[in-house]
């Protein structure tokens, strides 16, 4: 019996099992990395569908749960299945495995909806995209549903627009722009979506031209809603942006540059350099996709110029997709596509508009290496020499993709896995070795048994690798410097937050720790000068104004502690602490009608706070002993 891969359901089935097989392992995974910032730490998410209206708000306020980019559909997915299973990270790694598998048969229907006559060639494509280990990272990592969610849903757009074509059913293009917009919801490089749409287009240029008007106001119409959308969202009615207001604390420190070195770059001949040299890294790595790791950020993606070889490569690949694309068209159409659709969804990542959050990662390629596939695959099959063995060919790059993908999923299991496995190749990515540091950190201050001076040496070898190279990431100096603090080298630990100070003049935390730091050793001039250049950083920060009184009142200065928290008070109507010490100083240096004033204010901002309470009620008492003396 003689199986047939052209027609029928069996291709499906065929890609349907690629798509699970390789990720079934990742069903027994843990939360990683970035899931923390999206589920594990976020109570958006975390409670379930309780309040579905916070999914959709978009605020800049310096919290972990804020920091997702505006991707609602994506929160709303995790909180649905927060309410069906709770926080299981098992479920939500079998819903990735689901909606890649859905994706991918979405892909192969795509294709051979725009390709009816090369089915076999079309599984082909499909089959490799499946089982190309550059996906691991969206699939094994349950953050990573941004990525299959806004590629489902826009092949699904693209998907309708062809559809059209063949049946001129005008339904499909009316609910193209909503598909389109679900895409930008779950991640915004759905946007790129438009491009490929534009492509279709052109491809179509022998179709009437009643049934190509409808497809360019479709393609337009969803474009448009988007835009409207993002205006909307980004508006000052519905954003909530709480930057200055950090800025006013000292508490905010930008550091795109560790994630992306383009971001001070401004030079463009410097940054199309770099763009082509991203377009040959991303083709190298599509070509080569060993050894892969989960960060490419500084120190371990470097910057090029033009006096380096990628960039040339980078413009060789260009000036290539541009020739399959003019002559693809009327030629080989599979190919002008693939390289359409590559180069549209790459552009976003080139930084030469907007910088990326990251210069590079594998996690950008998920959508555009169906572009590279569609070329690979089809250019194969047109050598002459090797049409014979193509079969071959492509049974041996499959499997090999398929080894490399079962050996990747691994990596993934969990934030220490993943670390532990990548960070041998990433010496001299500061952003990795901090995260690894931290990581160790967290870990030798919760489990008592691997506090020994070998866990310390651990700690800050990576601690150490991070600074060699990080002279611009500022909490990585607060952390090294709380390391050494921790494990009893305070000199080190000062050290090193001096540097701080001088690295971020603008940022309060280094001038806080060194304060801190004289305020325990009992060195209060220290710690009054610190704290002085922590309130002049932070105009609105209460802490450092708290912190700066009782400096001062060690350092025999009571009337100027005074003075600060008078002025600190206007900015401590959420700080309790404040507000307490406040008024045990009024009543340590006798100043009890001012200590009797500030504790009215204080139990008008917090009534249940037992300290402010006992202060209330001792200066009720006194009143009412007054008045009865008085009698």
């Amino acid at each position: 019996m003689k199986l047939n891969f052209e027609q029928g359901y069996l291709r499906y089935v065929v890609v349907a099992l690629l798509a699970i097989i390789p990720y079934m392992q990742t069903a027994k995974f843990d939360f990683a990395l970035d899931d923390s910032i999206f589920i594990t730490k976020n109570p958006r998410v975390k409670n379930g569908l309780k309040d579905i209206p916070s999914l959709f708000e978009n605020k800049e306020t310096g919290e972990l749960q804020y920091k997702t980019g505006y991707r609602p559909i994506l929160l709303l997915s995790y909180a649905t299945e927060v309410q069906l299973f709770g926080v299981d990270p098992r479920a939500m790694h079998r819903t990735n495995i689901i909606l890649y598998a859905i994706l991918c048969l979405l892909i192969l229907k795509l294709l051979s909806e725009l390709f009816p006559e090369q089915r076999l060639l079309m599984l082909i494509v499909a089959g490799i995209f499946t089982v190309h280990p550059l996906h691991v990272e969206a699939v094994a990592n349950i953050k990573g549903r941004d990525e299959i969610l806004s590629m489902l849903f826009g092949v699904l757009f693209i998907w309708l627009q062809a559809k059209y074509i063949h049946t001129r059913k005008i339904w499909m293009l009316l609910l193209a722009p909503l598909v389109y917009l679900l895409g930008v919801l779950s991640k915004e490089s759905a946007i790129t979506f438009a491009g490929i749409a534009l492509g279709l287009w052109i491809m179509t240029s022998k179709l009437p031209i009643r049934q190509r008007i409808y497809q360019s106001i479709s393609s337009v119409a969803a474009f448009a809603v988007m835009i409207l959308v993002r205006l909307f969202v980004y508006s000052d009615s519905f954003y909530e942006n709480k930057q200055q207001d950090l800025q006013d604390l000292g508490a905010y420190h930008w550091d795109g540059f560790i994630g992306n070195p383009l971001f001070d770059v401004h030079d463009f001949p410097t940054l199309l350099a770099n763009a082509f040299n991203i377009i040959y890294q991303s083709v190298k790595i599509f070509l080569v996709p060993y050894p892969l790791v989960h960060d490419y950020s500084y120190n371990q993606f470097p910057l090029v110029d033009w006096s380096s070889p990628q960039a040339y490569v980078g413009i060789m690949i260009v000036l290539l997709g541009l020739v399959a694309v003019f002559y693809g068209v009327k030629k080989r159409p599979s190919v002008a596509l693939g390289s359409i659709w590559f180069f549209a969804t790459i552009s976003i990542y080139l930084s030469l508009v907007r910088p990326a959050t990251d210069i590079f990662a594998e996690r950008f390629l998920f959508t555009p290496s169906l572009g590279l596939v569609l070329i690979t695959v089809v250019l194969i099959s047109i050598i002459p020499s090797i049409q014979k063995r193509t079969m071959y060919l492509y049974g041996f790059w499959g499997l090999l993709l398929v080894v490399l993908t079962f050996k990747r999923c691994p990596a993934w299991e969990n934030t220490e896995t993943l670390m532990e496995t990548d960070v041998d190749n990433l010496e001299d990515c500061v952003r990795a070795n901090y995260n690894y540091a931290l990581y160790l950190h967290q870990n030798y201050d919760n489990n008592p048994r691997i506090r020994n001076a070998r866990t310390q040496e651990e700690v800050l070898k990576y601690y150490g690798r991070a600074l060699k190279n990080g002279d611009r990431l500022a909490n990585l100096h607060i952390a090294a410097g709380n390391a050494y603090m921790r494990f009893g080298m305070p000199e080190q630990g000062a050290a090193v937050f001096r540097k701080a100070v001088e690295l971020f003049p603008d940022f309060i935390k280094p001038s806080m720790q060194l304060g801190s730091f004289y305020f325990m050793e009992h060195r209060y001039d220290s710690a009054v000068y610190y704290f002085t250049k922590a309130t002049e950083i932070g105009t609105a920060n209460s802490d450092a104004c708290l912190k700066l009184a009782l400096s001062l009142y060690q350092d025999g200065q009571p009337e100027k502690a005074l003075e600060v928290f008078e002025k600190g008070e206007e900015f401590a109507s959420s700080n309790v602490e404040f507000y307490q010490k406040y008024i045990t100083l009024c009543i340590t240096v006798n100043k009890l009608m001012l200590g009797e004033q500030v504790t009215e204010r204080a139990y008008a901002l917090f009534p249940n706070d037992p300290r402010i309470l006992d202060y209330h009620q001792q200066f009720e008492a006194k009143r009412e002993q007054f008045k009865y003396f008085r009698k």
